[in-house]
């Protein structure tokens, strides 16, 4: 049995080693193994409210510093995701009309979704 375990031990290792070594890079975020629908429900309970995808990715892909005062960005890649998202948000908005409140029009769910979509790169084996 401990052979077993050993060589399933490497091959893990082994498939982190090439993830990170990849072009695209591995994932790294601050969620351990629970899943992002998990978090999302956390943080909906946590808020009383529904959240946004980007919220769910802050939650994730953002840690504290040491003294405990400062949030930072997981990885470079994390920061430019959410960058690129929040760019096209900001630019749908900025293109929409004002509405009676004199505020712009805020995008539809399924807009936002597209948004979040093409910001990450795309849909890879089914999965956002």
């Amino acid at each position: 049995m401990l052979i077993i375990e050993r060589h399933c031990n490497l091959f893990v290792s082994a498939q982190g080693r090439a993830a990170r070594l990849s072009d695209k890079g591995g994932s790294v975020h601050t969620g351990s193994s629970i899943s992002m629908t998990a978090h999302r429900r956390r943080l909906e309970k946590a808020k009383g409210r529904l959240v946004t995808h980007d919220e769910v990715f802050e939650e994730t892909h953002m840690k504290k510093l040491k003294d405990e005062t400062k949030m930072t960005w997981v990885d470079s890649r994390a920061e430019t995701t959410h960058d690129t998202f929040k760019r096209s948000l900001e630019e749908f908005i900025q293109n929409q009309p004002i509405n009676d409140q004199g505020r712009p029009i805020q995008p539809p769910q399924e807009e936002t979704v597209d948004m979040w979509i093409k910001a990450v790169g795309g849909v890879h084996k089914g999965i956002v």
